[in-house]
């Protein structure tokens, strides 16, 4: 069970990741001779970026099936929360606004990839919750609890139907 879990959440990723690099292409296509230098510029750093984040997956799975340890980098939030924005703004129906507001200045130790692909899962559950459109919010802030170390809070809100009381 567990590795039919691994499974499709690696599966899901890699779709996300094709389906960030397939809009790209699909709208330079379309644009052909007509896009702006900085749409194409655009398009091409979301391609590599998707490309980028496609080999890190792959090798945090062989170092998963190897039991090595993710890698652990420290990350900015900012350009962490401003890369999702892209991709799924790009992937997503045009009815749907995504947006975030992040305080400047943050930043967390962890795996790229794994921050990446929560942030992008929470996405895409919003989306689903809203079928005719709505706004997605990314939110990022200090925290600083009692007796414990300051936090990074990172939350994702939607205006979706939200679950049923019995769920």
């Amino acid at each position: 069970e567990a590795i039919g879990q691994l499974a499709g959440g690696v599966a899901h990723e890699f779709n996300t990741l094709l389906t960030a690099v397939l809009a790209d292409v699909s709208f330079l296509q379309r644009r052909h001779g007509e896009a702006r230098p900085e749409e194409v510029r655009d398009c091409l750093e979301d391609i590599e970026r998707a490309a980028r984040r496609g080999a890190e997956l792959t090798n945090d799975l062989l170092g998963f099936a190897r039991k090595r340890s993710f890698t652990v980098h420290s990350l900015d939030v900012a350009s962490l929360v401003e890369e999702v924005v892209r991709v799924v703004t790009r992937t997503f129906d045009r009815s749907i606004e995504v947006l975030s507001d992040v305080e400047e200045g943050l930043w967390v130790s962890g795996d790229h990839t794994q921050l990446h692909q929560v942030l992008v899962n929470l996405c895409l559950n919003a989306r689903d919750a809203m079928s005719d459109g709505g706004m997605i919010l990314i939110k990022a802030h200090r925290s600083q609890g009692a007796g414990r170390e300051a936090a990074v809070v990172i939350t994702v809100t939607d205006t979706g139907h939200g679950m049923d009381r019995g769920t």
